[in-house]
């Protein structure tokens, strides 16, 4: 086996893991306290304020959306202007950086979604959500075991499809109507974590993320968990920050290593179209990461100010490259 496939296992592998102990991490909470606190905010406004069920799962989860894309987000952008964190902030050159004009558009259309869009989808889902068999009341707490599954099989169903859909919008034919949007953004700030045509949005950022959880009739508690698992990555791996050097981020607790993916695919535009890296191992997309000596050489450049004009220079032609033809 060559050193860049060799490299390519090992990063499959650590995908592997990574999703054995997030689904652990989200298990052990749901065990630990997050049953506990839903059950209680349950009865507070179901049971004693009587909210109607389909109004309760509308508002949380509407409010966890609220909490990255008003909360988290807003404070990337302000760390990034006060230069808080900036050990572990990922270099820009001049044309990597969003232009005013873009980060108001993305602003207002994050707004929109969180106040506007989230809580109509949340109300359409929810009569399928109970078809498919899922409870909001908190009745019997999931095994632990059980939870740890459906975890798991959430992640690798959002992977696996995120990663297709991803690919098949980069495709010269989809590329430039659909998938140019998001790519606006060459260097990545938190608030372009869901700046996406409406077709984007539907099938690569939302359908794989719900499909499991709704098909397998979770219960409310479990998805919600799963939700805050999923969305805080998206915004950390957009967010422009590696934070794998911090202290939580050395206790496994952040998504340093996925940020850097992201980041290189953002600037590259090319490969590295899964959240981790399984799907680029097995179907060959992962090579030119690789070749380019993977995530460590990746963030110590970016990291260091180096490479900078690497990176902005090669990202028009990666994008004509890579999406100038069928992959």
């Amino acid at each position: 086996m060559s050193a860049v496939g060799s490299s390519t296992s090992k990063e499959v592998l650590w995908s592997l893991f990574d999703v054995l102990k997030g689904s652990c991490l989200c298990a052990l909470f749901v065990l630990g306290g997050g049953w506990q606190l839903y059950a209680e905010t349950h009865r507070q406004l179901v049971t004693l304020r009587q909210w109607d069920p389909r109004f309760f799962f509308m508002v949380s989860i509407t409010l966890l959306h609220a909490l990255f894309s008003l909360v988290l987000s807003p404070f990337f952008m302000l760390c990034d202007h006060l230069g808080w964190f900036s050990a572990y902030k990922l270099h820009r050159s001049e044309r990597m950086r969003p232009t005013r004009g873009l980060m108001v558009e993305a602003l207002v259309e994050a707004v929109l979604g969180t106040l506007v869009i989230t809580p109509f989808a949340a109300w359409a889902l929810y009569p399928t959500f109970v078809k498919f068999g899922g409870e909001v009341m908190p009745v019997v707490r999931p095994p632990f075991v059980q939870s740890w599954v459906d975890f798991c099989l959430s992640e690798l169903t959002n992977q696996f499809l995120f990663y297709w859909f991803h690919r098949i919008f980069h495709h010269r034919s989809l590329y430039k109507a659909i998938h140019k949007k998001h790519h606006r953004f060459v260097g990545t700030v938190a608030p372009a974590s869901e700046f996406a045509h409406p077709l984007e949005a539907i099938f690569a950022n939302t359908l794989p993320v719900i499909l499991y959880s709704v098909v397998r009739g979770v219960h409310l508690c479990v998805f919600l968990v799963w939700l805050f698992w999923r969305v805080e990555e998206t915004y950390e791996a957009h967010s422009g920050f590696c934070f794998s050097d911090s202290f939580l981020g050395r206790l496994g607790l952040l998504n340093g290593r996925k940020a850097v993916l992201h980041d290189w695919h953002h600037t590259e535009n090319r490969g590295n179209y899964g959240t981790g890296m399984i799907f680029d191992g097995l179907f060959g997309t992962a090579e030119p990461f690789m070749k380019a000596g993977g995530w460590k050489a990746y963030k110590e450049r970016a990291l260091n100010q180096r490479g900078s004009a690497s990176g902005g220079d090669h990202h028009d032609t990666g994008r004509d490259k890579e999406n100038g033809k069928s992959k």
